[in-house]
C-alpha cells in the first residue's frame, strides 16, 4: 500500500490518473485507520479498491481485503482515470467518468470522521505511481442536504436557469441574475443552493431599478396648433414614468 496524507473530512472526492504495469494497477483508499494490518489478504481497518490481473477489481467495502471482486477489464500500458466519490460510508467508484461501482462501507470505524488517512491501493508492489493524486474534500456530501426552496426576485429580474423561481433546486445548484438593458442589478448576481437547504445570501434580496421606464401602453396622441398657419398636426408623445421593481 501507499498511503498520501490524513484528513479528517466525513466527504471527499479522490481523483488520480494511473498507469496499469504487468496487468495490475492502485486504485483508491477511502479510508485508512492506524494500526490497520497491512499485510497481503490481512488487510484490516482499511476501505478501498485495486485493479489486478487485468480483469477484475478488488474491493474492501467491510474493512478487509477482496469483497466484493467484481469482473472489469483493463489494458496493460494503458493510461485510466480514477475518481472516488465518498459521502459518509457511501462510495461512488469512477473509471474514465463511467460509474463502475457503488457500495457502502461497513465494520468497525467505517463511519469515524477523524483520524482516517486516504492515499492509494498498489497491492503487490504495484510498479507505476499515478501521475496525478489530488483530494478535494467537502464538507457536505449531496445526499446529506435538502433542496433549496424556489427564490423569489423581482418583477423584471432574469433569471438562469429559469427552474431557480419554479421550483425547488438541488444542492449546489447555481442561480444567475440579470436585468435589461437601462436597468441596474440590485443584490448580488448570483446565489448557490448550500447546506442544510439554505441559498448563499440568503438574506439580501435581488431586483431591477432604473431611473426611466417606457410604458408603450400609455402612448397618447396629442394635437398640436400652429398659430401662425391655423393648421393642426398629430405627434406622438411617449408617456415616462419612474419605477423601482
Amino acid at each position: 500500500m501507499y498511503y498520501q496524507f490524513i484528513i479528517d473530512f466525513l466527504s471527499l472526492v479522490i481523483t488520480s490518473r494511473v498507469q496499469v504495469v504487468g496487468g495490475k494497477a492502485c486504485g483508491h483508499i477511502f479510508k485508512y485507520k492506524t494500526g490497520s494490518v497491512t499485510s497481503r489478504s490481512l488487510v484490516t481497518k482499511a476501505w478501498g479498491y485495486f485493479l489486478w490481473a487485468s480483469n477484475s477489481m478488488y474491493i474492501s467495502s467491510s474493512g478487509g481485503e477482496g469483497t466484493p471482486r467484481i469482473n472489469y477489464s483493463f489494458s496493460t500500458g494503458a493510461w485510466y482515470d480514477l475518481k472516488s466519490v465518498i459521502d459518509g460510508t457511501n462510495v461512488k467508484i469512477y473509471i474514465n467518468g463511467n460509474l463502475v461501482k457503488e457500495i457502502t462501507i461497513s465494520g468497525s470505524e467505517a463511519d469515524a470522521k477523524s483520524n482516517n488517512y486516504v492515499g492509494l491501493w498498489c497491492h503487490g508492489g504495484s510498479a507505476a505511481k499515478p501521475t496525478v493524486f489530488k483530494v478535494m474534500a467537502v464538507l457536505f456530501g449531496g445526499s446529506s442536504n435538502p433542496s433549496c426552496s424556489a427564490l423569489t426576485v423581482g418583477n423584471l429580474v432574469k433569471t438562469t436557469p429559469n427552474g431557480c423561481v419554479t421550483s425547488q433546486m438541488t444542492f449546489n445548484s447555481r442561480c444567475s441574475f440579470s436585468c435589461a438593458q437601462g436597468y441596474q442589478l440590485q443584490g448580488p448576481s448570483s446565489k448557490q443552493c448550500g447546506p442544510g437547504g439554505q441559498w448563499s445570501d440568503s438574506a439580501k434580496s435581488v431586483s431591477c431599478t432604473g431611473e426611466f421606464y417606457v410604458d408603450f401602453v400609455s402612448i397618447s396622441q396629442v394635437v398640436l396648433f400652429h398659430l401662425s398657419s391655423f393648421a393642426t398636426e398629430s405627434s406622438t408623445v411617449v408617456c415616462i414614468r419612474t419605477v423601482v421593481c
